[in-house]
């Protein structure tokens, strides 16, 4: 059995040349950079993507107070750590998250007509939005499914201690 395995690497070995390898070689980086280009995203200017649209205001969560103070400057009106997806089966369907004031709450807006219009929605994951427990969140992050299914993912129950 040792020698059948021996006679095979020696013929592997032997097949492969120098010019076989790079060829091989060149064809993996044209693959490459073929596939690198293609999932690139599209380049558009701003004269083609139409007006900006603020989503994080006004933030349906500014007169809630959960008691949770983190340090810094941060005001119940704030918005940070945004993230945005599009769903694969429907190019129109967008979903943003970010949080909410001083880390009140996760907040999400999503569009059906490729960004035109939004609905703000807050995921109920805190005190402010829901009966948890919870005082903070962060760190929203979003993803569609490749069937067009959506998962959200936040940190939650946040403690700092001065």
């Amino acid at each position: 059995m040792n020698n059948q395995f021996d006679e095979l690497t020696k013929s592997l070995t032997q097949s492969v040349t120098r010019r076989a390898a790079l060829k091989k070689f060149g064809v993996g980086l044209a693959g490459m950079a073929l596939a690198c280009s293609l999932s690139s995203p599209l380049r558009v200017t701003a004269a083609t993507l139409g007006p900006l649209v603020e989503l994080s205001q006004p933030n349906p969560l500014a007169g809630c107070n959960s008691g949770f103070l983190p340090p810094g400057t941060m005001t119940l009106n704030d918005a940070a750590e945004p993230f945005i997806a599009v769903n694969p089966v429907h190019q129109n369907n967008m979903v943003a998250a970010w949080i909410g004031g001083d880390f009140q709450n996760v907040i999400t807006a999503a569009s059906f007509d490729g960004g035109l219009t939004w609905q703000q929605v807050p995921l109920p994951v805190t005190t402010c939005s829901s009966s948890q427990p919870y005082p903070g969140t962060g760190d929203p992050t979003l993803s569609f499914a490749p069937n067009g299914d959506l998962y959200a993912s936040v940190v939650v129950g946040f403690s700092f201690s001065s």
